[in-house]
């Protein structure tokens, strides 16, 4: 369920069809939108959801407002923090940001009398994302915004281990080390990694616990579940997509 906050300028989400049945207004202190679903290890995590037009992105960089009191407030409420941005913008041939209005004419973005450059507002999001844990989307309007809530509300309904996707790509934290580890317990990891379930982390866990990658694909599921984070299901999964391989 999508908790959408009750006042001017954010409740208009729950107008859209994709949040429909998903949202509920009430009262936030930061974010248009906060959502609550499964982590990692079991536990239960927050996402607050800032949703700005390209226009109040701009104006709120500028009086301060976003970068001194909306973005460090949510980072302090919510375990994930995105700030989600509609609109279509562009570079213009002098560097200026250009944005395309309803009639799909371009025109240059103007602060007061100044022409906002194109490198102003990137060059925030650049700082925002690199230095603070703030995470960044940019869709084209402001149905599409609700609609990648409403996706992120779903993603967040699964159990976190149930995403397949964990299984493609590296979290343990260790992939800047791969080139400087032990040339045998890098090939078990990354042979372990392309196995169901398994994942980097549990990859490199198995990598420190069997001598090969020979040993490792004749262990038995008895072998696999002395590995932390391998229970029964996962340890016969794996063993039996590796007899299906063999």
């Amino acid at each position: 369920m999508v908790l959408i906050d009750d006042r001017d300028g954010s409740r208009d989400l729950l107008a859209c069809p994709s949040l429909q049945g998903r949202g509920v207004l009430g009262r936030l202190d930061f974010g248009d939108a906060m959502l609550t679903g499964h982590g990692p290890d079991g536990s239960t995590i927050s996402v607050g959801v800032e949703v700005k037009s390209v226009s109040d992105l701009l104006s709120s960089i500028s009086t301060g407002r976003l970068g001194g009191h909306q973005i460090p407030g949510m980072l302090r409420t919510f375990d994930y923090s995105w700030l989600l941005v509609y609109g279509v913008v562009r570079p213009g041939h002098d560097g200026s940001l250009e944005v395309r209005g309803k009639g799909k004419s371009w025109r240059k973005f103007h602060i007061g009398k100044r022409a906002v450059p194109w490198s102003y507002l990137e060059g925030f999001l650049l700082t925002a994302t690199m230095t603070s844990g703030l995470k960044f989307k940019h869709v084209y309007d402001y149905n599409e915004a609700a609609r990648w809530i409403a996706v992120l509300d779903h993603w967040l309904e699964k159990p976190w281990e149930n995403h397949k996707g964990l299984s493609v790509f590296d979290t343990s934290g260790t992939t800047a080390v791969l080139p400087e580890s032990d040339p045998v317990e890098a090939q078990i990891a990354k042979t372990a990694a392309s196995l169901p379930n398994i994942g980097w982390d549990r990859a490199w866990k198995a990598a420190r616990h069997f001598d090969s990658v020979i040993d490792m694909v004749t262990a038995p599921e008895s072998g696999w579940k002395e590995i932390a984070g391998i229970g029964p299901v996962i340890a016969k999964t794996v063993t039996t997509a590796i007899k299906r391989k063999r």
